[in-house]
């Protein structure tokens, strides 16, 4: 927590403790990786939240934008925390560049065609970007979700600069 500013690192009560310290070291190498890579990344003011079931549907891992969590359940989070990572620098830039709290900045900018980086996201996928309506309307598949593809793309860039260094590493 203090190394990276996260308020909490919690467990669901169904994972035994004796295996906690191995998901401490997972995450704290998988973070110690990404600053390598993003030097500035803070994540001051996240939690983190080790669950021991599946989400819903597909997801690997989550982010709460409600409650700035990220999930990861233990059968699926390696591999995921870089993605999940986009999406809290994603929400950090929404509140603080555009004051929304709760929301995504790509999220904002491509609903609202709010300057460079709208046009920098719509250049990152030649789908057209369908950011999410209200709180109560359906959410757009996340191929064309702009926090999706920006999340997606920093992944995939985080995992060629380690690559580049001789680097693979499969909590990323």
């Amino acid at each position: 927590r203090r190394e990276f500013g996260v308020v909490s690192v919690r467990f669901d009560a169904g994972i035994p403790t004796r295996w906690r310290p191995y998901y401490r070291r997972m995450l704290a190498d998988g973070l110690r990786d990404l600053r390598r890579i993003l030097p500035a990344l803070t994540l001051d003011g996240a939690r983190i939240r080790f669950r021991s079931g599946t989400l819903a549907g597909a997801t690997l891992a989550m982010h709460d934008p409600g409650s700035r969590t990220i999930h990861l359940p233990i059968a699926t989070s390696a591999g995921a925390l870089a993605h999940e990572v986009a999406h809290d620098l994603d929400w950090q830039m929404g509140r603080r560049r555009y004051g929304r709290r709760g929301s995504y900045g790509t999220d904002v900018v491509v609903r609202e065609q709010r300057g460079r980086l709208a046009a920098s996201l719509r250049g990152l996928t030649s789908a057209h970007l369908i950011p999410p309506a209200g709180a109560n309307a359906a959410r757009p598949p996340d191929d064309v979700r702009p926090a999706e593809v920006f999340a997606r793309t920093l992944d995939w860039f985080v995992s060629i600069a380690l690559a580049r260094e001789g680097r693979v590493n499969g909590y990323l």
